[in-house]
């Protein structure tokens, strides 16, 4: 899973057009729906295919991006030999990832969806790697 908040998208410099290209309704048509739950274990296994149009991409290197219509809209450099970020990298090769969108700490764990709270938006997404 990737979870992103969008605000932290904008502040890390992102243009706030790329910031709009997270926001719920873009999402919604591009295949993501709304997490009821903030269990993370729950929205990895209920997350469906999106669109194709958010991909995820990644290197043997630990360089993870994610890209909205081929624009870059958010990417991290991981230390790919950390004993927290191996497994993921080596699960993420063989398989689609979860991406939600929304920030967890605007509730409490524990709360029920609400729907006055901005959803927590989550689809699967296709994974391509380089070296």
């Amino acid at each position: 899973m990737v979870a992103l908040n969008p605000l932290d998208i904008a502040a890390a410099g992102n243009a706030d057009a790329q910031q709009c290209l997270l926001a719920p309704l873009e999402l919604l048509g591009r295949g993501f729906k709304p997490a009821r739950t903030t269990d993370l274990e729950d929205i990895v296994l209920k997350a469906q295919l999106g669109d194709g149009s958010v991909r995820c991409h990644a290197s043997t290197e630990g360089l993870i991006l994610l890209l909205v219509d081929d624009n870059l809209v958010w990417s991290r450099q991981f230390d790919p030999e950390d004993p927290d970020i191996a497994p993921w990298l080596e699960a993420a090769r063989t398989r689609d990832v979860t991406i939600l969108s929304g920030s967890l700490h605007a509730r409490h764990a524990g709360d029920d969806y609400s729907a006055n709270d901005e959803p927590l938006m989550m689809a699967k997404v296709p994974m391509e790697w380089t070296h």
